[in-house]
């Protein structure tokens, strides 16, 4: 008796794994896939000045050291749909008194 409980056991766990595997694989067929992956990002150079960047309304980078910096920034990672993107950019001066939360 306890032998088919454990056979049936492990025969369950292998139907649940394909059937994973499968629904892995239908998710899979449902992306968009391109013929081209194209990488976005944003040159940043400041100086002087605090800057704050908001890509798609979610926080992307936030500069608040006092100083110079210059970088160049991916961007694919706050690409949630294809179609028009925003990016919004606060620039305070550097005197600015900025709390961060």
């Amino acid at each position: 008796m306890i032998i088919l409980s454990c056979n049936y056991s492990q025969k369950k766990k292998i139907e649940t794994k394909e059937k994973s595997m499968n629904t892995n694989a239908e998710i899979v067929e449902t992306i968009n896939k391109f013929k081209t992956k194209p990488s976005y990002s944003i040159q940043i150079d400041k100086g002087g000045c605090l800057v704050e960047l908001i890509g798609n309304e979610l926080p992307f980078i936030n500069l608040f050291e006092r100083g110079g910096f210059s970088s160049l920034i991916p961007f694919n990672a706050n690409i949630l749909k294809s179609g028009k993107q925003t990016l919004k950019i606060k620039i305070y001066n550097e005197g600015a008194d900025i709390t961060i939360i």
